[in-house]
């Protein structure tokens, strides 16, 4: 009996850290690489959209590198949510919000859930470009996601980014208990 008592609680210690090692998303959300989005079949101008992520206890989209930006495009693609051109005409079509925004009155563009400078600029061609677009978005240019200013006022697509369960359990500002919400009833 005790033998199988410490087999049960070495199973059990064991699956919790295999469980707990690859990380959760929380529903409604899909995992993509290290990270979990959420693709909402709705489209919003930037406030309403940056409103929507965070009341899910999540932020628009912004990519952390290269490697993020590739994964988060080839799951895009594949759930037919954006589609690659080659051609720059008119190539901010598919376009998706990010978390991307100039501070009040400059041309200084921050990560503006935390307010730090974006940790990879990737702009398209010739961008920023235009004094009265002071938020960003992201599209897909010619096999390659870039940013570009946009106004914030135009309905987008965009995507809801946050982390794993896991992540979020060490990182402090998640820390605290937050209410599930139902995503099916909003997209």
């Amino acid at each position: 009996m005790t033998t199988l008592l410490k087999s049960l609680t070495i199973l059990s210690v064991l699956s919790f850290v295999v469980c707990s090692s690859i990380g959760i998303c929380p529903n409604g959300f899909t995992r993509v690489g290290e990270k979990c989005y959420l693709m909402p079949s709705i489209k919003g101008n930037w406030s309403e959209a940056d409103s929507l992520c965070r009341l899910l206890n999540s932020y628009l989209l912004v990519f952390e590198s290269q490697t993020e930006a590739d994964l988060v495009q080839a799951h895009l693609a594949k759930i037919g949510s954006i589609h690659s051109t080659n051609t720059t005409e008119k190539w901010w079509d598919n376009s998706l919000w990010t978390s991307i925004k100039a501070r009040e009155n400059s041309r200084d563009f921050v990560v503006q859930h935390t307010g730090e400078p974006i940790p990879f600029p990737m702009w398209g061609p010739q961008q920023p470009d235009h004094d009265n677009q002071q938020c960003v978005a992201t599209c897909s240019l010619t096999g390659k996601m870039v940013y570009h200013d946009y106004n914030c006022h135009i309905p987008l697509a965009f995507a809801c980014k946050t982390s794993t369960k896991q992540e979020a359990a060490m990182d402090s500002e998640y820390a605290t208990e937050t209410p599930e919400v139902n995503t099916e009833s909003i997209f």
